[in-house]
C-alpha cells in the first residue's frame, strides 16, 4: 500500500482511538446516584468496566500515546460512524511517523489530545470510597506515573498533592481505611515491586521537579519531603481504637475478591451486605497492618530503588572504592551471604514506556540534570520558601528577606507586585495589610498591584470580586477607601462609557463591600433591603441614578454569593442524620472539585505567565466547562530526567529524619521476624545511602541507633531482633567498611559482646548462678538459649573473623576508624573487668593481629595506625592490673620483633615511633617488675634484631634513661648492664644510626641518679671510657655512612660530632649532680679538653666555650632569686665554695695551656671573672680575683694590644657597675626628721662593711668636679642593703686593681695608654667618694631616712682610692722605662696637683673631724710625703714651690704621729739637700729605700 494510503489510514484509526478513550474516559467520570454502592447497577458496572478498559488500553498499547497525531489537532472534526478497525488493534504506522525517540516538546502528540478526558476521569474517580473504582483508578494512575509523567508534570503534582497526600496523612475523618492501605499498596508496587518501575529513578525525578522547582512556593508541592515525611508520621502514630495487631480484620473487600490488576468478571461484582456496608466507610482498621504497609513502601518503595539505581553509579564515579566493590561482589558471588545480594545488586536497567521510548526535550537551559545547577535551584526555592515565610509573620521584614537574597529582583513598586500577585504561598490576610498601608512605598506598590489586573469586559461585581480573591480585605476605613479609589480608577479606565467617572465607581464598590458585610454578618441584627440598597445609592452617577435593574442584580447576587476569599469559604455541613455514603461521596466530591479547580489555576497561571506576565481575567469561563482544567495543548511544563546519583544525597539530607523517626520507632515494637527484617533493610539501606556521600551525622544517628539493638549480654534479655541486628551489623562492616568513619564504633561493641557471650565466664557460669538464672528465665523469660546458641554459633565466629582478616583491605581512613573503635572498646573491656581475676582482652588480642596483618601498609597510612595504637599500649602495659599489663607488654615485644624485620631506610623514625610504648612504660608504670620486663623485652630485641635496628636505637636509650631516674636498685642496675653491653658489643651500630647523643644523655641520666652513687660513678667512668672508642670510631662511622646525620653542630669537624655530646654531658653532670659525681665530671670535662684540644677545629671550640665552658658560670650572672642550673636540694653555696671554684682554676689552666687556641674566647673568661668578683660571696670574691690576676700573670707576655684593651674595659666597666650612685640624689626636696630623735649622729666607720651583687646604677653626672642632683629620686628602703653592699663591692675591686697594678711583671707590661685608663678608675673612684664625704647635708638626709644607725660616709674608699692613684702615678713617675720617660711630664702633670690637693684639704679639716678620721688619712700623708721626696731632683725642684708650703703646714698639725715626723723628716732633708743646705743627708746610707716606704705606705692606706 502506497504511503499516503497508508497515512489516511493511520489518521482514521488514530482518530477512532481518540473517539473511543474520549467515550471511556466520559464513562469512566458520570457521576453514580448517590448514595449508589451496588456493584452490578448499570451505572457502577459501566464506570467499572470503562476504567478497566482505560487501564488494559495503557497496559498493552501505550505506545499510542507518544504518536505523532496532528489531525486531532485540526479544525475538522472526528466523524462520527468512524470507529477502530476491531481485526487490526496494531494498525500499521507511515514510515514517516516511524521514530526511536519522542520530542516532548511536539505540541501534537497523541498523549495532549486525550490528556483533557483522562486526567479529569483520573481525579473524579482516584477520589472514591468504592474499592473496585479507587483501586482500578489506583492503577491507572501508576501507568500515567511510570510512562507518561515527562508530559503530565503539573497534572501529576496537582494529584499528588490534593488527592494522594492528603489520604497518606488522613486529617479528614471521610478518609477511609480502604482507601490508605490500598494507596499504600500500590505505592509499593509502583515504586519497588515491578521490574521495570525504575522507583528509584522515578523518586529522583520527583525531587528534581517539584522539590527543586523554584516555581512552585508552596510546601506542598514538595511532593519528595511530604511524601517521606507523611510516611513516617503513618508509622510512628499512635492509634486509639481498631485492631491493634494481629491478623487483619477482614475489609469490605474481604467477601468479595479484590480487584488484581487488570482482572474483572462477573464474580467480582457482587452486591456489599450490610456489615461489609458499615466496613466500607470505616475509618478504623488493623493499624498495625497499615504501619508494617507503610513501612514496607518506605523501605522497598523509597531506600531500596533509591540504593538500587544510585549505587552503580556511584561505584563507578568513586574510584578509591573499586577495591571495596570488588571484594564485595566476591563475598557475593561466594554464596555466604545472601543478603547483601539484595543491597547490591544491579538497579533496574531501564524504564518502560516513557524511559524506553527514548524521550527528548529542552531542559529550559540546564545541563541535564547537573546536581551543582539542581543545588543552586534548591536553594534559590529555599530561600524564596523563608522569605514567604517571613512575609506571611511580618510582611515588611519578609519583603526585604525577599529581596535580599533576590528572589524579588529589585526594589521597585512594579517587581514587588508582581510579586505579590502571581506567588503562591503568601498568605492573603498579609498582602491586605501590607499594601494597605500608607507608607509612600506601600501606595505605590498597591497601585502597581491593582494595574497588573484585567477588568476589561467584565461585570462590575464580578471584577470587584476576582479583585478581592488576591488578597483579605483589612478591617480598617481608610485602608479600604485606599483599595475602592485604585479599583474605581482601574475599573473605569478599562470601561469606558459604563460609569460617567471614577467616583461613581468608587461609591458603588464601596457600598457592595457594605451590602456584603451587612447581608452576611452574623452580628447584624436588622439586615438591609433591596429598597434600603436602591435608596442609599441614588444619584452617585453625576447626580443621576444607575439602571434599577443594574443595582437589583448587585443587591441579588451579594445576597446569594457572598464576596469571600475562596480559602475561607466556609465548609458545607454535613448533619449527622445524612447517611455515611452521602457524607462520604459528598467529600469524595469536594476532593475532586478542589483538585480540578487546582489544575485550572495552574494552567491559566501557566499561560498567562508565559505570555503577558501577569494573571488574566479569571471570570471568563472556558467553552468547554467540563474539560476546562485540562484545555491547554502540549507538554505541562519542563520534565527533568534523572541521571545523576549525586541528588540523592541531598535527597536523604532531607528526609533521613523521618526515616530514623520511622525505622527506630517501627524496630522497637517489631517483635515478628518478617516485620523486624523490614526495619532491619531499612536500616541498612538508610546507612548505605550515608555513607555513599559521606553524611557523618546521618550515619552516625543510624548507626548508633542499630548498635543500641544489636546489643546482648549475658543474663539479659536477647531476643531475635537482637541477632538480626549484629547480623545486619557485621554485614554492614563488610560491605561499606571503607565509609562507616566513626560507625564503627558500634560494630566492635556488637563483637566484643557476641565474644562475652561465648567466653567461658559468659556461657560455663557457676552452677548457683545457673539455679539463679534459671529461676528467672522461668518468669521472666529473659533469657533465650536458642539466641544464644545462634550468637555462638561456628558461622557466626567465622563472621566476625572475616571482618578483622579483611581489615587489610580496608582504604587509610577505614583501617583509621576501625582501629580507633577497637582501642576504645578494648580499653572499655580492660576497665570493665580489671578487678576480675581473668580481665577481657578480646579486642586487645584483636588490635594485635589487625597490626600483624596491616604491617605491611604503606608508611603513610601506619604512622597513622600507630598514632593510635601507641597510646593505647602504653595505656594498657601501664595498667595497674598485672596480668593486663604482662600480656601488652608480650604482644608489644612481639610486634616490635615483626616490626623490626621491615627494612628502615636512613633518616626515616618509623622504629623510633614504634619502640615509644616501652618508654612510655619505663617512665610511667609504678611496677618495678614490669619495668624489669620491659627492661628485657628491650635487651631481647637487641639480641635478636640488633642489626635491623635504625632509628630505633634512640627510642631504646630513651627508654635506658627513663629507666635510669627509677627509685629501685634493680631497676636501675639492670638498665645500666644493659648500656655496658651496648657499649662493648653495639657502639659501632649506634654511632653509625646517629644514636650517640642518645647514649651520653642515658648515661648523664644515670649520672643524675643521687640514690645511688655507685651507678652513678660508674657512669662517669663509662662517659671517660666512651671518649677513646668515640674518636677511633670517627674515621670509620664517616666512612661507612657519610649521610649520617649531624647532631649539633654544623661544623665540618669530624670529631665534633662525637666530641660535643660528651662535653656537654660532662657539663650537665656538673651542674646536676652530687658533690662527688660532679668533681670528678668536672675533672674529665677539662681532662678531655685538653687532651682534644689540637684535634679540634676554631669553629668547634666556639661552639664548646658557648655551649659548655662558660655556661658553667652563668648562675654568676644571675641574682639569688634567679639561680635556676643549680638543684635547689643542695645549698648555692656549697657549690660555689666546691665545684665553681674547682671550675674557675680549671678554666684558668685551659686557657693557660691553650691560649693560642682559645685566645678569641678570652673576653668571655673576663666576663666570667667581673661576675665572680660582683658575687656577694666574699670567699668567692676574693678567688675570682685571684683566678683573674692569675689568668693576666700567666698569660701576659700573649696578650696583645686589643687584649689589653679589653681587659681595661672590664675594670671600667667594674668600677663603673659597682659605685654606688643611688647615693646621690635631690635632698633639697624633702629632708625627713631624724629617726628616734637623733639629732646629731655619730660618724660611721665606712659603708664599705659587706658585699654586694652587681646591682645596677644610674650614671652621677659631675660639673666641675660637683655632683648635679637636680631631678635624681631618692632611693626606696628597700634599695639601702643594696647600696651598702655596692659600697663594700667597689672598694674590694679598687683593692684588686691595685693588687693587680702593683705586680711586677704585670705593671713592666703593660703601656703607659692602659696603665693611664686603669689608674682612671682610682681617680674617679676618689672623685665620688670625695664629693659624697663633703656632702654633709647629703649624708645627713640619708641617716634621717633611715639609711645607717650612724652617719654615713666612704672614708674607706676615697683614701683607697687616692692612695692606689698616687703609688701608681709615682712608680710611672720615677720608672725608667722609655714609654715611661716620654710620658713623665704629663704623669707628673697629674701626680703633684694630686698631691697639692690632698695636703690642702688634710691641712683644711676641722679639728673634730680630724681627729676622727686621722687613722685613715694618715697612710695618704706619708705615701705623698715619700714620693715627693723620691723625685729626681729637676722634677722635685720644679714642683717644690708648690709643694712646701703645704707640707710644712703639717707641722701646726697637733699631737703628729712618728711616722708622720719621719716622712716630713725625709722630705725636709731632701729640701735642704736640693737647696744645697745639707750636701749629705744624714744617714741617708742606713735608710730604706724612699721607693720602698711609698709602696709599703700605699699599702697600709689600702689596708685600713
Amino acid at each position: 500500500m502506497p504511503d499516503s494510503d497508508t497515512a489516511a489510514q493511520f489518521d482514521r484509526n488514530i482518530r477512532d482511538v481518540h473517539v473511543v478513550m474520549k467515550a471511556f474516559c466520559k464513562l469512566g467520570m458520570k457521576p453514580l446516584p448517590e448514595g449508589s454502592t451496588d456493584l452490578k447497577s448499570q451505572a457502577m458496572r459501566t464506570k467499572l468496566l470503562s476504567l478497566h478498559l482505560i487501564h488494559t488500553i495503557m497496559c498493552s498499547h501505550m505506545h499510542l500515546f507518544f504518536l505523532n497525531t496532528p489531525t486531532l489537532f485540526t479544525a475538522s472534526s472526528t466523524p462520527a460512524n468512524e470507529s477502530i478497525d476491531a481485526k487490526n488493534s496494531h494498525f500499521p504506522l507511515p514510515s514517516t511517523l516511524i521514530t526511536t525517540t519522542v520530542d516532548t516538546n511536539t505540541p501534537t502528540l497523541f498523549i495532549h489530545a486525550i490528556k483533557p478526558y483522562l486526567c479529569l476521569c483520573l481525579t473524579r474517580n482516584a477520589v472514591s470510597v468504592v474499592p473496585q473504582v479507587f483501586d482500578v483508578s489506583m492503577e491507572i494512575f501508576g501507568k500515567v506515573f511510570v510512562d507518561l509523567r515527562v508530559f503530565l508534570k503539573r497534572e501529576i503534582s496537582v494529584i499528588f498533592t490534593e488527592i494522594l497526600l492528603p489520604i497518606l496523612e488522613s486529617k479528614s475523618t471521610l478518609i477511609t481505611f480502604h482507601q490508605r492501605t490500598s494507596l499504600l499498596k500500590i505505592l509499593s508496587s509502583l515504586l519497588g515491586s515491578s521490574p521495570d518501575a525504575g522507583g528509584g529513578r522515578m523518586l529522583v525525578e520527583i525531587y528534581l521537579n517539584y522539590d527543586c522547582d523554584p516555581e512552585a512556593t508552596t510546601t506542598k508541592e514538595n511532593i519528595w519531603e511530604r511524601f517521606v515525611t507523611l510516611l513516617s508520621r503513618l508509622v510512628t502514630q499512635h492509634h486509639v481504637g481498631g485492631s491493634g495487631g494481629g491478623s487483619p480484620n477482614p475489609g469490605p473487600n474481604s467477601s468479595s475478591p479484590n480487584y488484581q490488576g487488570g482482572s474483572l468478571n462477573a464474580a467480582s461484582l457482587t452486591s456489599f451486605t450490610k456489615e461489609q456496608l458499615k466496613e466500607l466507610y470505616s475509618t478504623n482498621g488493623d493499624f498495625a497492618e497499615l504501619k508494617r504497609r507503610g513501612v514496607d513502601v518506605l523501605v522497598k518503595g523509597v531506600l531500596g530503588p533509591l540504593v538500587l539505581w544510585g549505587w552503580d553509579k556511584w561505584v563507578v564515579s568513586n574510584g578509591d572504592m573499586q577495591s571495596q566493590q570488588q571484594q564485595s561482589t566476591e563475598q557475593l558471588n561466594s554464596g555466604e551471604d545472601a543478603a547483601s545480594l539484595e543491597l547490591l545488586s544491579d538497579g533496574v536497567s531501564g524504564l518502560s514506556g516513557a524511559a524506553s521510548a527514548g524521550i527528548t526535550g529542552s531542559n529550559s537551559g540546564l545541563n541535564s540534570d547537573d546536581p551543582m545547577q539542581f543545588e543552586v535551584l534548591r536553594t534559590k526555592k529555599q530561600n524564596l520558601m523563608e522569605g514567604i515565610k517571613a512575609f506571611n509573620i511580618k510582611p515588611k521584614k519578609g519583603i526585604q528577606l525577599l529581596l535580599d537574597n533576590k528572589s524579588i529582583a529589585s526594589r521597585t513598586s512594579n517587581e514587588i507586585a508582581t510579586f505579590l500577585l502571581n506567588t503562591e504561598g503568601l498568605d492573603k490576610i498579609m498582602i491586605g495589610e501590607f499594601l494597605g498601608e500608607p507608607a509612600e512605598e506601600n501606595v505605590a506598590i498597591m497601585h502597581a498591584f491593582v494595574d497588573h489586573q484585567d477588568f476589561a469586559n467584565v461585570p462590575f461585581v464580578t471584577a470587584l470580586r476576582n479583585f478581592l480573591q488576591r488578597f483579605r480585605l483589612p478591617g480598617e476605613a481608610q485602608k479600604i477607601d485606599r483599595y475602592m479609589l485604585k479599583f474605581a480608577e482601574r475599573f473605569v479606565l478599562q470601561n469606558p462609557g459604563k460609569f460617567s467617572s471614577a467616583d461613581t465607581a468608587y461609591v458603588l464598590a464601596y457600598s457592595v463591600i457594605m451590602l456584603n458585610t451587612d447581608q452576611h454578618n452574623a452580628q447584624v441584627k436588622k439586615r438591609m433591603t433591596k429598597a434600603d440598597f436602591l435608596k442609599n445609592n441614588r444619584g452617585i452617577d453625576g447626580e443621576q441614578d444607575l439602571p434599577v435593574d443594574l443595582m437589583e442584580g448587585i443587591y441579588d447576587e451579594i445576597r446569594t454569593n457572598e464576596i469571600v476569599l475562596k480559602d475561607e469559604q466556609p465548609a458545607v455541613s454535613e448533619p449527622d442524620k445524612l447517611p455515611t455514603s452521602v457524607r462520604f461521596e459528598k467529600a469524595s466530591e469536594s476532593m475532586a472539585i478542589k483538585t480540578e479547580e487546582r489544575l485550572k489555576a495552574s494552567n491559566q497561571r501557566r499561560a498567562q505567565l508565559g505570555s503577558t506576565g501577569s494573571l488574566a481575567n479569571s471570570g471568563s469561563s472556558a467553552s468547554n466547562e467540563e474539560d476546562a482544567p485540562f484545555n491547554q495543548s502540549g507538554n505541562s511544563g519542563v520534565f527533568y530526567s534523572a541521571t545523576h546519583h549525586e541528588h540523592l544525597k541531598s535527597m536523604f539530607e532531607i528526609v533521613w529524619m523521618s526515616v530514623f523517626t520511622a525505622l527506630s520507632s517501627y524496630l522497637q515494637d517489631a517483635e515478628d521476624a518478617d516485620s523486624v527484617a523490614l526495619a532491619l533493610e531499612g536500616f541498612k539501606h538508610a546507612i548505605t545511602l550515608a555513607c555513599m556521600f559521606d553524611l557523618d551525622l546521618e550515619r552516625k544517628a543510624f548507626m548508633s541507633t542499630l548498635g543500641k539493638f544489636a546489643q546482648i549480654s549475658v543474663g539479659s534479655e536477647i531476643r531475635p531482633k537482637n541477632l538480626e541486628a549484629v547480623k545486619v551489623l557485621l554485614e554492614m562492616s563488610r560491605v561499606l567498611g571503607a565509609r562507616l568513619g566513626d560507625g564503627w564504633m558500634e560494630i566492635v561493641l556488637c563483637i566484643s559482646n557476641l565474644e562475652k557471650l561465648q567466653s567461658p565466664e559468659g556461657s560455663d557460669r557457676s552452677s548457683t548462678d545457673k539455679r539463679r538464672d534459671s529461676v528467672a528465665t522461668k518468669k521472666e523469660n529473659k533469657y533465650s538459649e536458642e539466641a544464644v546458641a545462634l550468637a555462638t554459633s561456628q558461622s557466626m565466629t567465622l563472621l566476625v573473623d572475616k571482618i578483622f582478616t579483611s581489615s587489610v583491605r580496608l582504604s587509610g581512613p577505614a583501617i583509621v576508624g576501625f582501629v580507633k573503635a577497637l582501642c576504645a572498646v578494648s580499653w572499655d573491656e580492660i576497665t570493665s573487668s580489671e578487678t576480675s581475676t581473668h580481665p577481657r582482652m578480646y579486642c586487645l588480642q584483636r588490635l594485635v593481629e589487625i597490626s600483624y596483618y596491616n604491617m605491611n601498609r604503606i608508611r603513610v597510612e601506619w604512622s597513622q595506625l600507630w598514632s593510635i595504637l601507641g597510646p593505647h599500649f602504653n595505656k594498657v602495659a601501664t595498667h595497674s592490673n598485672s596480668q593486663i599489663s604482662f600480656f601488652a607488654l608480650d604482644k608489644l615485644r612481639q610486634l616490635a620483633m615483626k616490626f623490626l624485620e621491615l627494612e628502615e631506610l636512613p633518616n626515616f623514625k618509623f622504629q623510633r615511633d614504634f619502640l615509644r610504648p616501652f618508654e612510655y612504660v619505663l617512665g610511667a608504670s609504678r611496677d618495678f617488675k614490669m619495668k624489669e620486663m620491659a627492661l628485657m623485652c628491650l635487651q631481647q630485641l637487641v639480641q635478636g634484631k640488633s642489626k635491623a635496628l635504625k632509628s630505633g636505637w634512640k627510642t631504646l636509650f630513651g627508654s635506658l634513661e627513663k629507666a635510669s631516674k627509677d627509685e629501685n636498685e634493680q631497676v636501675v642496675t639492670l638498665a645500666f648492664d644493659l648500656v655496658k653491653m651496648l657499649f662493648k658489643s653495639h657502639f659501632e651500630s649506634v654511632s653509625v644510626n646517629g644514636a650517640f647523643p642518645d647514649y651520653v644523655n642515658c648515661l648523664v641520666s644515670f649520672c643524675k641518679n643521687r640514690r645511688f652513687t655507685k651507678t652513678s660513678l660508674q657512669s662517669v667512668e663509662l662517659m671517660k671510657q666512651t671518649v677513646p672508642v668515640a674518636i677511633a670510631s670517627t674515621s670509620a662511622a664517616n666512612g661507612h655512612n657519610e649521610t649520617a646525620v649531624t647532631t649539633v653542630s654544623t661544623t665540618d669537624d669530624p670529631n665534633f660530632r662525637y666530641m660535643f655530646p660528651i662535653l656537654f654531658g660532662f657539663y650537665e653532670v656538673t651542674m646536676t649532680c652530687e658533690l662527688e659525681v660532679r668533681a670528678r665530671g668536672l675533672t674529665y670535662l677539662f681532662d678531655v679538653l685538653k687532651s682534644q684540644a689540637r684535634e679540634l677545629s676554631r669553629d668547634s671550640w666556639e661552639v664548646i666555650a658557648k655551649g659548655v665552658l662558660f655556661p658553667i658560670f652563668d648562675d654568676l650572672k644571675l641574682s639569688r632569686q634567679e639561680h635556676r642550673k643549680i638543684d635547689e636540694r643542695e645549698d648555692l653555696t656549697v657549690w660555689l665554695s666546691t665545684t665553681l671554684v674547682q671550675a674557675l682554676r680549671l678554666l684558668v689552666d685551659l686557657f693557660t695551656n691553650q691560649f693560642e687556641i682559645l685566645q678569641f674566647a678570652c673576653e668571655g673568661v673576663l666576663e666570667i671573672m667581673m661576675a665572680c668578683m660582683s658575687q656577694e660571696n666574699e670567699t668567692l670574691a676574693r678567688i675570682g680575683s685571684t683566678c683573674l690576676h692569675q689568668f693576666i700573670e700567666n698569660n701576659l707576655e700573649k696578650f696583645d694590644s686589643a687584649l689589653w684593651d679589653r681587659i681595661c674595659k672590664t675594670f671600667v666597666n667594674l668600677f663603673a657597675s659597682t659605685s654606688p650612685n643611688l647615693l646621690f640624689f635631690d635632698y633639697h626636696a624633702h629632708i625627713p626628721d631624724a629617726p628616734g630623735g637623733v639629732f646629731a649622729p655619730p660618724e660611721a666607720t665606712s659603708l664599705n662593711q659587706s658585699s654586694s651583687p652587681n646591682f645596677p646604677s644610674d650614671a652621677l653626672v659631675f660639673v666641675d668636679g660637683v655632683p648635679q642632683l637636680t631631678g635624681r629620686a631618692k632611693p626606696d628602703k628597700s634599695e639601702f642593703q643594696g647600696i651598702i653592699l655596692k659600697c663594700v663591692l667597689h672598694l674590694l675591686v679598687v683593692q684588686t686593681l691595685h693588687e693587680i697594678l702593683t705586680t711586677s711583671r704585670i705593671y713592666r707590661s703593660m703601656s703607659v695608654k692602659h696603665l693611664l685608663l686603669l689608674i682612671g678608675c682610682f681617680e674617679r673612684s676618689y672623685r665620688f667618694a670625695e664629693a659624697f664625704n663633703k656632702d654633709t647635708e647629703l649624708r645627713l638626709a640619708l641617716f634621717k631616712m633611715g639609711f645607717m644607725k650612724q652617719l654615713p660616709n666612704l672614708l674607706k674608699q676615697e683614701c683607697a682610692s687616692i692612695s692606689a692613684y698616687i703609688s701608681i702615678l709615682f712608680k710611672m713617675v720615677v720608672d725608667e722605662q722609655q714609654d715611661r720617660v716620654e710620658s713623665r711630664l704629663e704623669i707628673a702633670g697629674k701626680l703633684i696637683p694630686l698631691c697639692h690637693q690632698v695636703l690642702c684639704n688634710f691641712n683644711a679639716m676641722e679639728p673634730g673631724i680630724k681627729n676622727r678620721n686621722l687613722n685613715a688619712w694618715k697612710p695618704v700623708i706619708i705615701l705623698i710625703l715619700n714620693a715627693l721626696t723620691e723625685l729626681d731632683d729637676t722634677l722635685f725642684q720644679q714642683y717644690l714651690p708648690v709643694l712646701f708650703e703645704e707640707a710644712m703646714s703639717i707641722l701646726l698639725q697637733p699631737a703628729l704621729d712618728l711616722e708622720v715626723r719621719i716622712a716630713l723628716h725625709a722630705f725636709v732633708i731632701r729640701v735642704g739637700f736640693s737647696c744645697g743646705i745639707v750636701k749629705d743627708p744624714v744617714g741617708a746610707e742606713d735608710a730604706a729605700p724612699v721607693s720602698v716606704l711609698v709602696s709599703a705606705s700605699a699599702n697600709e692606706a689600702a689596708a685600713i
